[in-house]
């Protein structure tokens, strides 16, 4: 068993999707390099525990791990978000170097951001 540990308390906050992506593209790349890890389970499937909590996107990430074309879909979307709102000229290169699948920090940053512009126009 290999355990992915996710800072926040999602009992009571909602993880941000930047997050999810990030946990999603981690276990694929798991997945691909030891082929083994193919079952995904929550601690609460192993122990007594409410962990992850029940605002945890488990049905998310899974639905993401299954899907990883779902982590460029975001970047594009947060790449036309600050098109749109006049802080990035072009997204092209984003575009062309971004990998289905993967979120590196800087797509997480640039999708935290458009997510930061939404909330304030």
């Amino acid at each position: 068993h290999l355990g992915i540990c996710a800072m926040g308390n999602f009992e009571t906050e909602q993880m941000p999707d930047v997050q999810a992506f990030a946990i999603a593209a981690l276990i694929v790349d798991i997945q691909k390099r030891y082929t083994q890890a193919s079952e995904i389970i929550r601690h609460k499937d192993v122990a007594a525990t409410a962990c992850p909590g029940k605002f945890y996107p488990f049905d998310a990430i899974c639905s993401a791990v299954k899907s990883p074309e779902i982590a460029k879909t975001t970047l594009e979307t947060a790449i036309n978000t600050l098109q749109d709102a006049g802080q990035m000229t072009s997204g092209d290169y984003w575009l062309k170097t971004a990998k289905a699948g993967s979120v590196n920090c800087l797509d997480a940053l640039i999708i935290k951001f458009a997510d930061y512009v939404k909330k304030h126009p």
